[in-house]
This record gives structure tokens, C-alpha cells and sequence, in this order.
């Protein structure tokens, strides 16, 4: 019975194991390290914001779904430096939480135009897929 329960262990470990990602892109060891999170990207008009500001589009805004951003106001997270990378592409922008997206579901961020456009060649695109950090969040 031991050496059934050690068999186990040892195959258990070996599936478990992390493999290294073969990549020139610092992003993508980053994101083995970090804390990441999985969703989808879409983009929005920006204007007057939830963390008491006003954005253009041309500045990088993400968009927070409200059980992140928070229900405290300004939010914890204003301000707060984000790395996004596109999943399809492995295209990577850095964005500032500016707002709040209530539309959102928990893996989803709202990013603003010029933001989405770094990570994909046309808004026509509509919606990626990411992979996403705070950049606080340490290894």
C-alpha cells in the first residue's frame, strides 16, 4: 500500500511540475511569477472618470469590473499600474486603473481606445483575450 501512495505522489508531482517558457519577451517570464489573471479585453469611451479625474483616449485607462474596483471611493486600486498582455499575439501595453466598468464580469477589463489598440491592430476586434497583472503584485 506504501509504494501505491508513493507511486501516486511521484506521478502526481511530475504532472504538476512548471515548465519553462522558451521566449525573448521579459512579459512572459513576468507573468509565470506573478499572480495573472485570465479574461478578456474591450474598449470604451473615456471621459470623466471613477477615480475623480477626466481621460482622453489617447491616455492608457483600464477599467476595473466593480467587485475589484471596489466599493470604496476614490477606489484603493486608482491609480494602481497594470500589465496587459494579448493572449492571440503576445502584444504587451501598461495601463493605469482610472475607472470603474459595472458592465464587466470578474475576468473582464474595459480598456480605453489607444490601450486596446496596442494590443490589437483594430478596434474591430471588439474583444481579446488577456492575461493581466497589477504590477505591485510581487513574484
Amino acid at each position: 500500500m506504501f509504494a501505491v501512495i508513493v507511486l501516486f505522489l511521484a506521478a502526481l508531482a511530475a504532472t504538476c511540475s512548471a515548465t519553462p517558457v522558451a521566449s525573448n519577451d521579459t512579459f512572459v517570464n513576468a507573468v509565470v511569477k506573478r499572480a495573472t489573471r485570465p479574461g478578456t479585453a474591450s474598449f470604451f469611451d473615456t471621459g470623466a472618470d471613477a477615480c475623480g479625474g477626466f481621460d482622453q483616449d489617447s491616455d492608457p485607462v483600464v477599467s476595473l469590473p466593480t467587485n475589484l474596483f471596489g466599493l470604496q471611493s476614490p477606489s484603493p486600486h486608482c491609480g494602481q499600474a497594470v500589465t496587459i498582455m494579448n493572449t492571440q499575439n503576445g502584444q504587451v501595453a501598461h495601463g493605469v486603473v482610472r475607472d470603474e466598468c459595472p458592465e464587466c464580469g470578474i475576468s473582464e477589463l474595459d480598456l480605453s481606445r489607444s490601450l486596446f489598440l496596442e494590443l490589437t491592430p483594430s478596434l474591430s476586434a471588439g474583444v481579446i483575450p488577456i492575461s493581466w497583472f497589477f504590477d505591485s503584485e510581487g513574484p
